[in-house]
């Protein structure tokens, strides 16, 4: 009896059955797997976000990966999430994401309301950054080829989390962002643009104010 009560208790598990209470939205439980998912590009068009997602794909036995890419649009950030479990029929797992590419507009006007989006999300990092595309759009950013031949998403996270030690950038992870916001202080969020051979630099950080005015740091 012991037995099947341990298989049945292990079977509730592996389902996802078991309660979380630190749970604090419901994930769309109709979609099919867990898509991991490593970084991601937000910017807005005919007053439609619209987010391109960069999941990584297995290709072989052997363990080789690359990235895939899909694009999903919604009046509202939470909806991009929804839209996106949708058309993927997975659910989207944002713990391996550690970078978001936004256009400056997005940054400027409406960082408040994608930091709360994803803070609906149990799934999302407080660590996650979130960078500047500059005279490109953010998912040409996110998609560019990465000089190391990785994941471009992943290869971006590397960049940042390197010119953060050397003090390119300033450091803003989505907590920090959160708790000066809440505070009514001024915001730094690096800047990123193409080289003329493709590939993504860094440029500087941006300050913005909590009127949306910008200055470079």
């Amino acid at each position: 009896m012991k037995k099947i009560l341990l298989l049945i208790i292990c079977l509730l598990m592996l389902t996802g059955c078991q309660p979380n209470k630190n749970k604090r939205v419901e994930l769309n439980q109709n979609a099919g797997q867990i898509l991991p998912i490593s970084a991601f590009a937000i910017d807005k068009k005919d007053n439609l976000y619209q987010m391109t997602i960069e999941s990584i794909r297995q290709d072989s036995l052997d363990g080789e990966v690359s990235p895939a890419y899909f694009t999903v649009k919604s009046e509202n950030f939470s909806d991009l999430f929804y839209n996106a479990d949708m058309m993927l029929a997975s659910r989207l797992y944002l713990s391996h994401a550690s970078i978001i590419i936004v256009s400056e507009n997005i940054a400027r006007f409406d960082i408040d309301n994608l930091v709360n989006s994803l803070l609906e999300r149990p799934d999302a990092r407080l660590t996650l950054r979130i960078a500047i595309a500059e005279n490109s759009t953010p998912d040409e950013i996110l998609q560019a080829p990465s000089v190391t031949d990785g994941i471009p998403g992943m290869a971006l996270s590397s960049l940042l989390e390197k010119r953060t030690k050397d003090q390119t950038f300033l450091d803003f992870p989505m907590f920090r962002i959160l708790d000066y916001s809440l505070n009514g202080r001024d915001i730094a969020l690096p800047v990123l643009t193409l080289s003329d051979d493709g590939h993504v630099k860094p440029k500087s950080s941006i300050i913005i104010s909590s009127d949306g005015g910008v200055k470079y740091a």
